[in-house]
């Protein structure tokens, strides 16, 4: 599963919605008490990542289905009911974060942001959880 740039731009311009993006490690569905197993990104998270990360194109949010099947996940202190993943793409410098947020009882698993990750950053992230599954 992957994502087409036109599949995003769809979902940019609706009003409501959401794609599929890719399945949930088993460990990350476990930590979060997620029931459903399938990572989803809604028209207001993507609008939300592009007004918070203008810098950001749409190509690299053509990453996050991979960013979810074999990125580091991560727990975060402060919020219980997010995990965080961590993804560099092969053969290239940038490395990126994201956050999944499980709302509905467990039941409405969603990608909130994306962003581009500096190693200090990273080094942050580390510190502040504890490695729900390495990067593969």
């Amino acid at each position: 599963m992957a994502f087409e740039l036109y599949q995003l731009h769809v979902l940019m311009k609706a009003k409501e919605g959401n794609t599929e993006v890719a399945p949930i490690p088993s460990a990350v569905s476990r930590h979060l008490g997620c029931h459903q197993t399938m990572a989803y990104l809604s028209s207001d998270s993507i609008r939300h990542i592009f007004r918070k990360h203008p810098d950001l194109d749409m190509f690299e949010l053509l990453h996050m289905p991979d960013m979810v099947r074999h990125g580091l996940w991560l727990t975060d202190y402060e919020k219980p009911h997010m995990a965080i993943v961590v993804y560099q793409p092969p053969d290239t410098s940038p490395r990126y974060a994201s956050a999944l947020k499980v709302t509905g009882s467990g039941f409405e698993p969603y990608m909130s942001s994306f962003y581009r990750l500096r190693d200090r950053d990273y080094r942050a992230k580390l510190k502040r959880g504890d490695v729900l599954r390495p990067h593969l």
